[in-house]
């Protein structure tokens, strides 16, 4: 073996080890490590959809919504189906309070899978951001017909008929939060 063949200790790691790195590290919350090997990565290879809209998600997790929009934006331009690009943008927008452009891209998501309740739960809560609770009312009621298990997009509906001052429907709903991750009670609790 040479010395241009033999691996060295200090050899710079491959672009795919960058980012199968960047994503432990994000799901493993350290930012500041995967942000500065996302960049790394970007800085080898500007074309991969899915490092962009990761960087995105780790970005909208600081609060840095701008960045993270621009970020799933680029990846949407080198991939225009990119699902995941497609929802993160939209939950990024929905953060920023860009709730008009959140709902539209929502719409979509939820016109192409109908039955993906974490896309029905979003998309009413866009609605709601924009004041619109009747719609959501009606949404969640054309989803009971066909969908067996609402879970939290229950409690979408509830907020929207509490706000309209529909207490008795909206209490009712509003008890899935139970359910969920929406209340914690103590361990004693009835």
């Amino acid at each position: 073996m040479n010395e241009k063949t033999a691996a060295s200790p200090l050899a710079a790691p491959s672009v795919s080890q960058l980012f199968d790195s960047a994503v432990t590290l994000q799901r493993e919350t350290k930012l500041d490590e995967a942000e500065r090997l996302y960049l790394q990565f970007l800085r080898r290879t500007l074309d991969y959809p899915h490092a962009w809209t990761n960087l995105g998600a780790l970005l909208r997790s600081r609060g840095l919504y701008p960045q993270s929009i621009a970020a799933h934006r680029r990846a949407l331009r080198l991939s225009p189906g990119l699902g995941s690009a497609r929802r993160n943008l939209a939950n990024a927008l929905a953060d920023h309070g860009c709730f008009e452009e959140a709902e539209r891209r929502r719409r979509e998501l939820h016109e192409a899978e109908p039955s993906d309740l974490a896309i029905l739960r979003d998309l009413c809560a866009a609605l709601r951001g924009l004041g619109r609770d009747d719609e959501v009312i009606a949404l969640i009621g054309a989803a009971e017909t066909r969908l067996p298990d609402l879970g939290e997009c229950l409690l979408q509906r509830a907020l929207s008929h509490l706000m309209k001052g529909n207490y008795r429907q909206g209490f009712a709903d509003y008890e899935i939060r139970h359910a969920g991750n929406e209340v914690n009670l103590p361990k004693n609790a009835p």
